[in-house]
């Protein structure tokens, strides 16, 4: 590889392709180009590990290749040192071959070097070739000695050289892109959960090309890729077109529907030998963009094939419920944009609702996926493509395709072209032709977000599916451009249809994702008592303390009045209130965590049902406050009505916007409900004690000596009512101890019989404006949660 100073970009390796000379080598590399052509398809096996001896000049004697794991071929590297001691009368290589040995036995170590000579542990993966009969047997070209272990005996002594500047043959050249190639997977899923991945030629997915042959029969996957090198007129790559799109096939019109349908038919084949019968429920899995028209085109060509009525799910969808089933925690209300890169790239906004996912808006493109980046990298290994016409053409996409995909897990992969030559395609030249193609999967990303009418800060996450997502520049450029870190999928390819197959629920088709409630902690029951305890103090006061004129409750003179203070009733309706508000939360979040539903009645379902229920309880409580001291001091009941019930009004009408906003699940509060609408606890006991201060010195009996003491506990009473109303509205300790001075004195100064009330009711009204403010920032305004 170089560097083109004039251009700056990377310029290809060309990798030497000979036929072999020596008679032997020239029968296996025949031998084996027949039998690449008989099983075409590649199975990878488990690797297998081995020593290699570094000879210089980039040359390698690989043995040993037997071990299944690195320290078994750590121990059989230290095990030949050791056999070299006994053998060797230098003490010097005796010294290094000592201490190499204890290394191997107690390190991981895949690099050693002993009298100046390199050893390294090394890696080699096994594959194995499928055709139509099954798996490929011997070669006649293979070593079969008589000596059972003649194999072992040869690779252990002898080695195996490997030379990366030798000229290598056209089949070993194949092999090297075979590997890997873009699929569609399919999976056959049962009731209890358990499922399996259908075999197309030995590959677990079917590619979607189609090759309409002479005799109008329809060969579908790899068997229409190996036959559109000697019949491309035919060959369909992508079928799945418009529905009013028809295709030319040597001047006959089709209809793309019977292509897709053999693809269908030949998916519905599998799926039944692999169930054994019938299947009775398919899903398919359709991209998020169809409209009713692409949908119901769809719907025929399943019916078409002979599959029953099946069932369309959205790709996001599908992944979304399967980050569900692996554990991803994605919370009602939250937002998620799912970024399919495949052959094209379509971007997906979602919305988690308490039944299911929502799509909110989706965005795609045709040109920026892998059939873009296939065709720039094609533009780069060679200066002119084969035509559409030419089986060569579709031969030289499958295999830069091929290698695309291998590059994920390789530095350089070996390219054969229609030529004859072949060429090094390495990871610069990927991001060379990747570049424009990401941006633009960018570029549709942020367009998405903002079509969903949210910020990036709303996100829940960014989640990558497709043949390009394990493409590691995808990460970055999504990164620097949209501001989130997007998450690969595990096993990406086969996410959407484990998603749709809903493994374990398909009893329950329509059923949507459990939702997940937190279990509110025990100390916010503990506080739940605060207020209740508060408003019980309070209106045990209020009764004792009354001071009765011109009579009493039994006997009642003609100008027979009770003085009461007013603002202790109305604190006392404010903290029942609150009480019964915090019950009903805690209780609806509490039935919702041991009871998770995926109805419309989840958490917020719940919670809102418990928040109605809880005002209707807090204001017959108050009622009952009235009611009760009107009977109590013979007086009537519409002052007591006022004082008990007008203040804790805005109180209910906010209660009662946060039911409704907690039933349509605007957004999922951080913490669960409970803890957005738990009322700080120093605030109420605060006021109340204030309250209970305020209450003592206007009706305690002032002799002398203790008039002082009496005033001093009136104004310490408001100074701590005007700490608690501070502390319901400021949350900051700054903020707190700012506001707190001023209002607390002025609190404190205007401590009387008459003002009572109005320092009730000014308590009242800042509750009022706790929940309204929690209502605005949390739920309405909220700037969401931090994007993982």
């Amino acid at each position: 590889m170089r560097l083109s100073d004039e251009q700056g970009q990377l310029e290809p390796v060309v990798v030497r392709v000979a036929r072999p000379e020596h008679p032997v080598a020239a029968v296996a590399e025949d031998d084996a180009a027949r039998r690449a052509a008989a099983y075409p398809s590649v199975r990878m096996g488990g690797p297998l590990f081995g020593h290699a001896e570094d000879l210089g000049g980039g040359r390698w004697c690989v043995r040993a290749l037997w071990d299944d794991t690195p320290q078994a071929a750590r121990d059989t590297l230290a095990h030949r040192f050791r056999e070299r001691l006994a053998e060797t009368t230098d003490p010097v290589l005796a010294r290094d071959l000592v201490a190499v040995g204890r290394v191997l036995d107690w390190e991981k170590v895949d690099e050693v070097s002993v009298a100046g000579r390199r050893w390294r542990i090394a890696r080699a993966d096994t594959f194995t070739r499928f055709g139509p009969d099954g798996p490929e047997p011997p070669r006649p070209s293979d070593p079969d000695s008589g000596a059972a272990d003649s194999a072992r005996l040869y690779c252990d002594r002898e080695g195996v050289v490997v030379d990366p500047g030798a000229p290598v043959g056209p089949v070993q050249a194949m092999v090297t892109v075979d590997l890997l190639s873009a699929l569609y997977p399919a999976v056959v899923a049962w009731p209890d959960g358990a499922w399996v991945p259908l075999m197309f030629d030995g590959e677990p997915a079917l590619p979607s090309a189609v090759l309409l042959a002479g005799d109008g029969s329809v060969l579908t996957g790899h068997q229409a890729w190996q036959a559109a090198t000697a019949d491309p007129q035919r060959f369909i790559p992508a079928p799945r077109q418009s529905p009013e799109q028809r295709v030319t096939i040597s001047g006959t019109d089709v209809d793309t529907l019977d292509l897709v349908a053999a693809t269908l038919r030949r998916v519905a084949g599998e799926a039944q030998r692999a169930a054994g019968g019938a299947v009775e429920d398919v899903r398919l899995v359709v991209p998020a963009g169809w409209g009713p028209r692409r949908r119901t085109w769809m719907r025929h060509a399943a019916h078409r094939a002979g599959l029953p009525q099946p069932r369309l799910i959205e790709a996001p969808v599908a992944v979304a419920d399967r980050l569900l089933a692996t554990g991803v925690h994605l919370p009602v209300g939250s937002y998620t944009v799912v970024c399919d890169v495949g052959a094209g790239a379509e971007v997906t906004v979602l919305r988690r609702g308490p039944a299911g996912f929502e799509v909110l808006a989706t965005l795609s493109d045709p040109t920026a996926g892998g059939t873009a980046i296939d065709d720039a990298l094609t533009a780069m290994l060679v200066e002119g493509s084969p035509a559409g016409g030419d089986g060569r053409r579709w031969a030289l996409v499958a295999t830069v395709g091929a290698a695309k995909h291998a590059l994920a897990d390789r530095a350089a992969v070996t390219v054969p072209l229609p030529q004859g030559t072949a060429m090094v395609l390495n990871t610069g030249l990927l991001e060379q032709a990747t570049q424009p193609v990401l941006q633009r999967v960018a570029q549709l990303t942020t367009e998405a977000i903002a079509a969903a009418e949210i910020t990036v800060q709303d996100l829940a996450g960014v989640y990558c599916i497709g043949g390009v997502a394990r493409m590691p520049q995808l990460e970055k450029i999504l990164t620097e451009t949209v501001g989130v870190t997007p998450i690969v999928v595990a096993d990406p390819a086969t996410a959407a249809v484990r998603g749709a197959a809903d493994a374990g629920a398909a009893d329950a088709p329509a059923a949507g994702p459990t939702v997940e409630v937190p279990v509110p902690p025990v100390r916010r029951a503990v506080a739940i008592a605060v207020p209740g305890f508060a408003s019980l103090a309070l209106i045990w006061q209020y009764f004792l303390t009354a001071e009765y004129n011109n009579g009493s409750r039994e006997l009642r003179g003609y100008y027979y009045w009770v003085a009461l203070n007013w603002g202790e009733l109305a604190m006392a309706a404010v903290f029942a209130l609150l009480a019964c508000l915090g019950a009903g939360t805690l209780l609806g979040s509490l039935i919702a965590a041991h009871s998770p539903t995926t109805d419309a009645r989840s958490e917020g379902g719940r919670v809102s049902l418990g928040i109605l229920a809880a005002v209707s309880l807090g204001v017959a409580v108050a009622g009952l406050y009235a009611v009760v001291a009107s009977q109590y001091f013979r007086l009537p009941v519409g002052a007591f009505l006022r004082w008990a019930l007008w203040p804790i009004t805005p109180i209910a009408v906010m209660a009662v916007a946060m039911a409704v906003v907690a039933a349509r699940q605007w957004r999922a509060p951080h913490g669960g409900w409970s803890a957005l609408l738990a009322v700080p606890a120093g605030s109420v006991i605060t006021a109340a004690v204030g309250m209970v201060l305020i209450q003592y010195s206007l009706t305690a009996d002032r002799q002398p000596d203790l008039v002082l003491w009496i005033d001093l506990a009136g104004r310490l009473g408001g100074l701590l009512l005007g700490v608690g109303v501070v502390m319901a509205l400021v949350t900051p300790v700054v903020f707190r101890l700012i506001l707190a001075a001023p209002l607390a004195v002025i609190t404190a100064t205007i401590v009387s019989g008459r003002s009572a009330g109005v320092l009730g009711v000014f308590y009242a009204i800042a509750v009022a404006l706790w929940w309204a403010a929690r209502l605005w920032t949390r739920l309405l305004r909220t700037s969401g949660r931090p994007v993982r």
